[in-house]
């Protein structure tokens, strides 16, 4: 929001608000470009933000259209690979728009790997989620100096933007078994397709894959190390089952 509303410092007030422009937007371009780069070298990395990220988490109108295609693609059951993307894209007519097949190819490359989507996806979310509180301030203000309407319908709206701004990731918490299960059906039918191909065993503990880079990686030595009695054999025991 404009500090100096008007030209008036300190408050100083006369009648109009200005909204942040685009330029002072929370955003991160290059996360949101790793994020679209990740999911085009690897469906896994879909899995990892396709239940917390949305089209409308991207600030540039060409990442949405991308993002937007990719999820489709996944939710159909389909391959998200290039030619695809590209193909969807050009039935939107968007492809022209976002800058042609060079566009993608360009997103795929500049991601040596697609480990860290996650991650990315996770500053995009942030991101969004501050814009959207911005926008609820924004309005908020605009409220609450229009004096023409009644006192409790004006806190009845504040009240309304305020949570529309929290409300998409409040719910982002809860998964519904559905979403869940086509989660897991998608992993598995992707893993059985691609079983040589496999990057890195996960452990089956977030925590741990994370720190690991995604898991046990084929020719590594993972050693499991500790005092006696600190519980060595129970997490072998539980990486096991």
């Amino acid at each position: 929001m404009d500090q100096h509303l008007n030209g008036k410092p300190n408050g100083h007030y006369n009648g109009t608000v200005k909204a942040a422009p685009d330029q002072m937007q929370p955003h991160n371009i290059e996360a949101e470009e790793a994020v679209l780069g990740g999911c085009l070298i690897d469906i896994d990395a879909i899995i990892s933000v396709s239940d917390f990220l949305t089209p409308a988490d991207f600030f540039l109108t060409k990442h949405q259209w991308v993002f937007e295609v990719i999820l489709h693609l996944f939710r159909q059951r389909k391959p998200v690979d290039m030619l695809l993307v590209n193909d969807e894209l050009d039935r939107r007519e968007q492809l022209d728009a976002i800058g042609g097949p060079p566009f993608l190819s360009d997103l795929a490359n500049r991601v040596p790997t697609s480990l860290h989507t996650e991650y990315y996806g996770r500053i995009v979310e942030r991101t969004s989620s501050l814009r959207r509180l911005i926008t609820a301030g924004t309005q908020i203000v605009q409220l609450a100096h229009d004096d023409t309407g009644d006192l409790a319908d004006i806190q009845d709206q504040a009240g309304r933007a305020i949570f529309d701004a929290l409300d998409s990731a409040v719910r982002r918490d809860f998964v519904t078994l559905a979403a869940t299960m086509d989660a897991h059906i998608d992993r598995a039918e992707y893993l059985e397709r691609n079983a040589d191909a496999l990057i890195a065993l996960p452990t089956g503990l977030k925590s741990l894959d994370n720190l690991l880079g995604g898991g046990m990686f084929k020719g590594d030595l993972d050693i499991l190390a500790g005092r006696p009695w600190m519980g060595k054999t129970s997490l072998a025991l539980g990486i096991a089952l």
